[in-house]
C-alpha cells in the first residue's frame, strides 16, 4: 500500500496559517501525531491529528494492500460475519480476488475465520487510534474550507476548518455546525476553538481505516530511523 503526500506543500498564506497554527499548538488535550497533505480520495488534508490508542496492537504485514483490501475489511467491520460470496456480491469484487483477499487479512491477524465465515478482530486490538481530526485551512473562502471539511468526514472522526479571526466567526460557525463541522480561530498568540465539530465513531469508512494504516507506517519509519545503523562485524 503506497501512502503518499503532496510532492511540495503549497506555499501562501494558508501553508504559513498551518505552520503558525502548528507551532503554536492546536487546541486539543489529546497527545496528538501531526500527518501533513497525506493523499486521500477526498483530497489531501492541510493537517490530520491522529490520536493514537497506548493499548494498541501494531501489524506490518500490509505493504502489499489496496483499496480493495480495506473495504473488505471494513465491509466485515460494519456487517460482523459475513462469506466470501456475500463479500463478493455486495462489493462487486470478483470471487478470486475476494478469496485473495481474504486469505492476506488473515496473514496480516486482522480478521479471523470459522468454516466459510469471516469476521475482523476485536477492533480495540486492530484499530490503533481513536481520534482523526482533519483540518482544512482557509484566509478567505471559507466556505470552500467548509465544503472540503464536509468531504473529510468520510474518514474523520472529527472535522474542522482553521480560519483567522474575522468579524463573521459566529456566522462561519453557525453555517459549518449544520454539516457538524467545527470552526478553529487562529488568534495572534493561541489557536482556539471557537465551535466543536460533531463526532463520529471510528472507523467511518475505508478511509479511516487508510489513515490508521498510514499512521502506523509512519510510525514504523520513525523507529526504523531511530535505530543505530548496524555496521559490518570483521
Amino acid at each position: 500500500m503506497q501512502f503518499k503526500y503532496r510532492n511540495s506543500f503549497q506555499q501562501g498564506p494558508e501553508s504559513k496559517l498551518v505552520t503558525k497554527v502548528l507551532a503554536q499548538g492546536l487546541p486539543f488535550k489529546k497527545d496528538l501525531e501531526i500527518i501533513q497533505e497525506l493523499e486521500l480520495p477526498t483530497g489531501y488534508p492541510d493537517i490530520l491529528a491522529i490520536s493514537f490508542k497506548k493499548n494498541s496492537e501494531s501489524f506490518t504485514n500490509f505493504d502489499h494492500f489496496n483499496k480493495e483490501h480495506l473495504k473488505v475489511l471494513h465491509y466485515l467491520y460494519s456487517f460482523k460475519v459475513s462469506s466470501s460470496e456475500d463479500i463478493s456480491s455486495r462489493l462487486l469484487i470478483k470471487p478470486k480476488t475476494v478469496d485473495k483477499i481474504l486469505i492476506d487479512l488473515l496473514d496480516a491477524e486482522l480478521v479471523w475465520s470459522k468454516g466459510d465465515r469471516f469476521k475482523t478482530k476485536a477492533l480495540s486490538k486492530i484499530f490503533n487510534v481513536d481520534k482523526i481530526i482533519a483540518i482544512e485551512a482557509k484566509i478567505q473562502d471559507w466556505r470552500s474550507a467548509v465544503s472540503q471539511a464536509i468531504n473529510n468526514t468520510w474518514f474523520a472522526s472529527d472535522s474542522y476548518i482553521l480560519i483567522p479571526e474575522k468579524k463573521n466567526n459566529q456566522l462561519i460557525a453557525e453555517y459549518a455546525k449544520n454539516f457538524g463541522i467545527g470552526v478553529i480561530v487562529s488568534a495572534n498568540d493561541e489557536s482556539y476553538i471557537y465551535s466543536k465539530a460533531q463526532a463520529q465513531k471510528l472507523p467511518v469508512s475505508y478511509g479511516s481505516w487508510f489513515v490508521n494504516m498510514g499512521l502506523v507506517k509512519q510510525r514504523e519509519l520513525k523507529y526504523a530511523r531511530s535505530q543505530p545503523s548496524q555496521g559490518c562485524i570483521s
